[in-house]
């Protein structure tokens, strides 16, 4: 198999010198060989024209790049579903206490309701006891009346008794 080969010089002066024709046999396709005091690279055309170093560092940047890109893409994912998953929590958190909050305030109106209609039986027991202890008060007036009318009755008569009989006989006439 025979290939054209550009051989490079590394001389202190760096003189360039035409490309020479050889047969290659090593199967990367790169030789070497001395001459005298020299060192001559020898590299194929095909590869030095397909990937320069330059071009290979870069693409090597690009892959470097390219997996810190997926690992903070990855990360970032990761960050992301445990913010959702708190903000969902602090969602239910929310819910739970608006709820709560919704059922304290249901209570609270049930009770003032219940204490508002226990307030206003209170108060109409109340107003039938005053009302029975006036009654009852109206009906001790009376009946302290009704004593004293007795009293004075009894009085009257005890009085009477011990009048002699013609002056009761003279009061009844008259």
């Amino acid at each position: 198999m025979k290939k054209q080969i550009v051989a490079k010089e590394e001389t202190k002066n760096k003189t360039k010198k035409e490309p020479e024709k050889c047969s290659v046999t090593n199967e990367n396709n790169k030789m070497t060989k001395k001459e005298g005091t020299k060192t001559v690279s020898w590299i194929p055309l095909e590869k030095k024209s397909k990937t320069p170093n330059k071009v290979i560092k870069i693409k090597r940047k690009d892959e470097r790049l390219s997996r810190k890109v997926k690992k903070s893409i990855a990360e970032t994912n990761k960050l992301l579903a445990e913010a959702d998953s708190v903000f969902k929590a602090i969602d239910t958190i929310n819910s739970n206490y608006r709820e709560s909050k919704s059922v304290i305030k249901v209570k609270l109106n049930s009770n003032s309701h219940e204490y508002s209609d226990a307030q206003v039986l209170e108060k109409a027991q109340i107003n039938h006891f005053a009302e029975r202890i006036s009654r009852s008060l109206e009906g001790l007036k009376q009946i302290e009346s009704e004593v004293e009318k007795t009293v004075k009755f009894s009085r009257e008569i005890a009085e009477e008794a011990e009048k002699s009989w013609y002056i009761r006989w003279l009061r009844y006439i008259y």
